[in-house]
């Protein structure tokens, strides 16, 4: 961490290692998996969002396309890099 930072919350920091380990709990299942699958495929994750002309479908696309990119960044947190935070940061 550098100077600058402020420390994590401890019960923040409790709480988000909950949430991956959920996610991961969730996802990282054979049916966790065909679902990402399923997913990836209606979420615009290899297509553009952008629909000229029409600002509300390219928003509902994007918004359908943020929640993919959620699930996938919180399945691509390392487990063993939570693991390593200091110690004075949890609760």
């Amino acid at each position: 961490m550098q100077p600058s930072q402020t420390p994590p919350d401890p019960k923040q920091l409790a709480k988000f290692k909950e949430l991956v380990g959920q996610y991961r709990r969730t996802f990282k299942t054979k049916d966790g998996e065909a679902v990402l699958k399923d997913l990836e495929a209606r979420c615009f994750t290899k297509q553009t969002t952008l629909t000229p002309g029409q600002p509300d479908v390219t928003g509902f696309k994007e918004g359908r396309r943020s929640i993919f990119v959620r699930i996938k960044n919180m399945l691509d947190v390392n487990p063993e890099a939570l693991k390593e935070l200091p110690r004075e940061y949890e609760s």
